[in-house]
């Protein structure tokens, strides 16, 4: 496993201006929620898709391309959360769900040493 720094950097430039657009569109009451939540979520996997490479050329892109995938689903997720009436808890729940979901697959993929 190798890091990048520069795909390091632009994952952190990522996660805070998502949590800017997450803090600014959020409701009074879940922007706190938003911002810890979204940022968490967004943070991870905008790391694990620009800033790790594998020793594994199939495995790097493959773990590539899960990871973009899952950052466009929780910036898509918590924008629309962000937006709509929903409470604090479902919100939770339903990032946490795709954050499990994600790391299992990218642990998949990470252990088949392909």
């Amino acid at each position: 496993m190798k890091l990048k720094p520069i795909g390091i950097i632009l994952a952190v430039c990522i996660t805070a201006l998502a949590a800017y657009i997450f803090y600014v569109c959020g409701r009074p009451d879940t922007s706190a929620a938003g911002l810890i939540v979204g940022s968490i979520c967004v943070l991870i996997a905008s790391f694990m898709s620009l800033g790790i490479t594998a020793p594994q050329a199939r495995t790097s892109v493959l773990s590539a391309v899960v990871s973009a995938v899952a950052l466009v689903l929780f910036l898509g997720v918590n924008i629309g959360f962000s937006l709509a009436a929903a409470s604090v808890s479902v919100f939770i729940i339903i990032n946490g769900i795709i954050l499990l979901l994600y790391v299992l697959a990218v642990y998949g993929i990470w252990r088949s040493r392909q």
